[in-house]
Formats: C-alpha cells, structure tokens, sequence
C-alpha cells in the first residue's frame, strides 16, 4: 500500500505541473499507472529473428523469478539470502508451420539455484521463498503435445499429453502465484502430500482433457503417473 501511495503521489505532481493536461490530477494518473504497452512500441526492442520465427509459428519464451530475504532479528540466526530459477523454451504452433490444425508443442526447461534462508538461518518448517527448494538442478519442466477439437462450437475440446507437472493443470491457486510467503502460495499442499503426485520441478507423464461446455462452464479431467 505504501509502494501504490507514493507512485500515486509522483503521477499526480507531474499530471499538475503539466500545463498541456486537461485531466484532473487523479484521473491521469488512474490512467499513467494502468496504461497497456502498444503493440506497434515494444518494450523491448528484438533482433528480427524472432518475429520471422514468430510468423512461421515459432514462439519463445523466458522467465527469471529472483527472490532476496533476510532475517535482521529472532530465528536461530540472522542473515540474508537468494533463491532464483530461471525458465525458458518454446512453443510451436503446428498449424501455421507444418499445417496440422489445431495442434501446438511445448518444450520448457528450468534451472534452479536455491539458498533458503529458512533452511540456513530461521529454522522452522515454513519458507519465506515462495521459490525455496533444498536442490539446484537443471531438467525438463514441461515436454507436451496441445491439439484442439471442434465439437459443438470451435475449438471448445483441448487435449493436452506428455511431461508434465500436477500442479500446473490442477490444485492451483491462482490469486496467490509466485505470493512471497510460501505459507500462502502455491499449490495446495494437501493433494500432492497424500496422493504423492509430483510438482514443478518434478514432472511425470500424464495428461489433461478440458472441455468448454457453455462460455462459463468447462469439465476437464486428467491422469498423472506417480
């Protein structure tokens, strides 16, 4: 809340000292903090290669999740540390590059660095790294074949196979992803602690149906190997 307040108050002295603005101070900044990059003006500015990779169907992608904490009093001791992974790979849109309609394939790999600093300094069992893991390792995250099928409306069957990761599909919580506290975040821990199914960075080979019954409502199922 105090991060929010004091971006607001910057927008709003610039909105005010700004002669040309016809908006109140509020409203300008309402729409400086929300405004959405332009597709013609790129964040970013990209070699060529991956547009034309783009226009042939070939999409890549990166992520880097770099979390720091620090325990400046109580726990066993104090210190600080970093915890960080790190995924890329692509994903190939099958129809616009060999023609095979409705399918996709996806290829992701992970490389993780973990220093949890409730494993070295606080103690306990909770971690304060939403991305704290006891391993550093580098492996395939996520190996999957995508097809689409039109059944009552277009596109409304999706099917997904391959390697893949419990969580990803189901048990997720999508209001607290990547939520620093781990005590909030994540997948709940129940399911896969009494079903010993695998999660992220542990993928195993299953699969995932999902079908778009009406526009508000879908069923989908799937099957994992422990």
């Amino acid at each position: 809340a105090a991060l929010l307040f004091s971006v607001s108050t910057i927008l709003k002295s610039q909105a005010t000292s700004n002669p040309s603005s016809q908006s109140p101070p509020s409203t300008e900044s309402t729409v400086l903090i929300h405004t959405k990059p332009e597709p013609e003006k790129p964040i970013v500015s990209l070699p060529k290669f991956f547009s034309h990779a783009a226009n042939k169907g070939i999409y890549f992608h990166t992520f880097l999740n770099e979390e720091l904490a620090a325990n400046p009093k109580g726990g066993i001791n104090q210190g600080a540390s970093a915890s960080q992974y790190l995924t890329f790979g692509t994903g190939i849109d099958l129809q616009r590059l060999i023609g095979w309609r409705g399918g996709a394939l996806h290829a992701i790999v992970i490389a993780l660095s973990s220093n949890p600093l409730r494993e070295n300094t606080i103690g306990g069992g909770i971690d304060v790294q939403e991305n704290a893991s006891p391993f550093n390792l580098v492996r395939a995250l996520n190996f999957t074949l995508e097809q689409n099928f039109s059944l009552r409306e277009k596109d409304d069957l999706n099917l997904i196979a391959g390697r893949v990761a419990v969580t990803p599909y189901f048990m997720g919580n999508d209001l607290s992803c990547l939520f620093m506290n781990h005590a909030f975040c994540g997948p709940m821990y129940g399911f896969y602690q009494s079903t010993l199914s695998s999660v992220a960075p542990a993928p195993s080979w299953g699969g995932r149906a999902k079908f778009n019954a009406t526009p508000k409502a879908y069923v989908e199922f799937g099957g994992y190997a422990i």
